[in-house]
């Protein structure tokens, strides 16, 4: 069956060229995004339901989600390659999960507060 779809070897180098435009074009979005989150967020995230970019959506609201479940995997793995005691918990990665929660939930806030505005703004017209 798969046989059949990938006959030839155009259709898995167009398949890959497309993947890679679609990655360098969702990349520049994320990239705008965020810088315009940072320096005018009210009309960022106005225009992001405005356009209903799903994708870009996603990505940008599930950042806070990223950064705790990435950063609680990096210290995992961290503490699995130097072979740490289990139920030890030492200063370093005390400090890093206070760091992981601090910045996820930093960040949810302010992406939450932005969000708000946009909705109340949307309500009241």
């Amino acid at each position: 069956m798969l046989k059949l779809i990938f006959t030839s070897q155009a259709t898995s180098t167009r398949i890959v060229k497309y993947s890679i435009l679609l990655s360098i074009k969702e990349g520049y979005l994320f990239v705008r995004n965020w810088l315009g989150l940072v320096t005018h967020p009210f009309q960022t995230v106005r225009a992001m339901f405005r356009e209903q970019d799903f994708s870009q959506i996603i990505l940008i609201f599930g950042f806070p989600a990223y950064v705790f479940a990435g950063g609680l995997a990096t210290i995992w793995l961290g503490r699995r390659l130097i072979d740490a005691p289990p139920g030890q918990w030492g200063f370093l990665t005390k400090a890093s999960i206070s760091l992981v929660l601090l910045l996820s939930f930093l960040s949810f806030l302010y992406l939450g507060f932005w969000l708000w505005q946009v909705i109340k703004i949307k309500k009241s017209k």
